[in-house]
């Protein structure tokens, strides 16, 4: 019962070290415990999962505004599908596919003008570099997207995308 409760908690979990510790931190994972009996057999006793929860928990409750503690965002996640289905993209590999699904997720909750205002207008540079391969080293979506000469767009780093969106995650919680 342990076991499937912390595979079951695994990718929430997952979700919230890319959020407040390392969008590409390594991520989390089950270990069994063993114990020997009288006769030096091993027995499966339990599953775990290593976490030092006080780090992580201080983390969340630095961000501006409301903080939300890992209880809050587990009611959210259980509450609202759309939340759920951002978390276990979040929990997922860090990369464009990933974090632009987490970015429709949230666009398609509360629009394209709120997404700029929380953004301060990196929203467009963000879908620019997600989709196009030119702009972040073929590692796009898309191979190439074509955008016109007026249109001047500034090519983001994964690892800025990934603090966009988790900045822009963070701050769509607080609105549930």
């Amino acid at each position: 019962m342990l076991r499937i409760r912390a595979i079951a908690m695994l990718p929430f979990l997952n979700a919230l070290v890319k959020l407040k510790i390392s969008a590409f931190a390594s991520p989390l994972a089950i270990d069994d415990v063993f114990r020997l009996d009288a006769e030096g057999r091993m027995i499966w006793e339990a599953a775990y999962v290593t976490w030092t929860q006080s780090s992580l928990e201080n983390k969340l409750q630095q961000g501006a505004g409301q903080p939300l503690n890992f209880t809050e965002i587990w009611h959210l996640s259980q509450k609202y599908p759309e939340v759920h289905e951002a978390l276990n993209q979040l929990a997922n590999e860090t990369n464009w596919f990933n974090l632009y699904k987490v970015y429709e997720i949230i666009e398609l909750d509360v629009g394209k003008k709120t997404l700029d205002t929380w953004t301060q207008g990196k929203n467009d540079d963000f879908t620019y570099s997600a989709n196009n391969a030119h702009a972040s080293q073929y590692a796009a979506r898309h191979s190439s997207v074509k955008y016109g000469p007026s249109l001047k767009r500034k090519s983001l780093a994964p690892s800025e995308a990934a603090e966009l969106i988790t900045n822009v995650f963070l701050q769509w919680l607080k609105t549930k």
